[in-house]
C-alpha cells in the first residue's frame, strides 16, 4: 500500500515537472543559469577560504600595485633648459601632515625621442614632474597629494637613428635608471615589505634638465605626446612585495559569497518545489478543451 503511494505520488510530481518543463521553458533555462552561478559562487567561497596565497588588492598597501599605476601613464617632455635648474619644489599644504617622503626604485624606461630632442648635444638628463596622487590609483584626500617624479639618466643619443621623414621621431631607448618618488608618507603603501633603493646618481655630470607632463594612456588625448618626447616607466614585479590577503579579510569574502549562493539555492528551491508539487491538472484541462490556451 505504501509502495503504490509512493509511485503514485511520484508519478504525479513527475507529470507535473514535466508540464512545467514544457510550458515555461524561458523560466526553467534561468532557473538552470541561476543554480550554475550559485555552484560558481560556492566553489569561489571554497577557493577564498582555502587559498592563502591571495594578493590584497589595494594600491595603499601593496608596492607592487602601487609601482604598476605608472605603467598606465606617459611622461613627456615639455619644457627644458640646459644651462639653468629650477628643481620641483615641495608644497608642504599638498604634501599632508604626515611629513615628507623620498624613495628610490630601479625602473625600466621606454623613451621615445624627438629629432628636435636628441639634436642637443646631451648625455645625463634631469627629469622631473609634479602630479597628483589620483592618477596612481589613490583615493579620497590621499588623492588630492602631490608626488613629485624625478630621475637622472645617463645616455647619449644619437642623430643618425632618427628619421628623415617628417613628423616621424627617433628609435625608441629601453634602459634602466633609477627613479625618485617625494610625496607624503601618507601617500606610499603601509606594508611592512619595503623595495629594493637604489642611489640617485649625481647632479654634477647633468647636462641636460628637463620638466615632465603626464597623461593616462587610452584616456587623455592620445596625441598629446605624440609631438614631444614620451618617457614610459615600469617596475618589474618584485614577489617579495607580495602582499596576501589575511585570514578576517578572505573570511568575509566568503561569507559574502555564501550568503548569495544561499539565497540563490532557495530561488532554485522554490521553483523545483513549485514545478513538482503544484497540481497542473487544471490547466490541462483547461487547454484541452480551450484552444485559446494553445496559441
Amino acid at each position: 500500500m505504501f509502495y503504490r503511494c509512493v509511485k503514485k505520488w511520484c508519478g504525479r510530481c513527475y507529470g507535473n515537472f514535466k508540464w512545467f518543463v514544457q510550458s515555461y521553458p524561458p523560466l526553467v533555462l534561468f532557473t538552470l543559469s541561476i543554480s550554475l552561478f550559485a555552484v560558481l559562487l560556492t566553489g569561489l567561497a571554497i577557493y577564498v577560504s582555502k587559498n592563502t596565497a591571495l594578493n590584497k588588492v589595494d594600491v595603499s598597501q601593496d608596492w607592487n600595485l602601487f609601482f604598476e599605476s605608472f605603467t598606465g601613464l606617459e611622461f613627456c617632455v615639455i619644457q627644458d633648459n640646459s644651462s639653468l635648474f629650477i628643481p620641483t619644489t615641495i608644497n608642504r599644504k599638498t604634501m599632508g601632515s604626515s611629513g615628507v617622503r623620498t624613495l628610490s626604485v630601479l625602473m625600466s624606461l621606454m623613451i621615445h625621442p624627438t629629432k628636435d630632442f636628441v639634436s642637443v648635444p646631451h648625455s645625463v638628463m634631469h627629469l622631473s614632474a609634479s602630479m597628483n596622487a589620483k592618477y596612481i590609483g589613490l583615493k579620497g584626500n590621499d588623492g588630492k597629494y602631490r608626488l613629485n617624479v624625478t630621475t637622472i639618466v645617463p645616455y647619449h643619443f644619437n642623430i643618425s637613428s632618427c628619421s628623415n621623414i617628417p613628423l616621424q621621431g627617433c628609435e625608441a631607448v629601453e634602459l634602466n635608471a633609477c627613479v625618485e618618488l617625494t610625496g607624503p608618507q601618507d601617500m606610499f603603501p603601509t606594508s611592512s615589505r619595503k623595495p629594493k633603493s637604489c642611489p640617485m646618481a649625481s647632479l654634477s655630470g647633468v647636462d641636460y634638465w628637463a620638466k615632465m607632463n603626464w597623461q593616462m594612456v587610452d584616456l587623455d588625448s592620445v596625441y598629446y605626446c605624440r609631438s614631444r618626447t614620451m618617457i614610459e616607466m615600469r617596475h618589474e614585479y618584485d614577489a617579495s612585495l607580495f602582499q596576501p590577503l589575511k585570514k578576517p579579510h578572505r573570511s568575509v569574502i566568503e561569507r559574502h559569497l555564501l550568503h548569495m549562493s544561499f539565497f540563490l539555492y532557495s530561488f532554485v528551491a522554490v521553483v523545483v518545489i513549485y514545478s513538482l508539487t503544484f497540481n497542473h491538472a487544471k490547466q490541462r484541462f483547461l487547454q484541452s478543451e480551450n484552444p485559446i490556451y494553445d496559441s
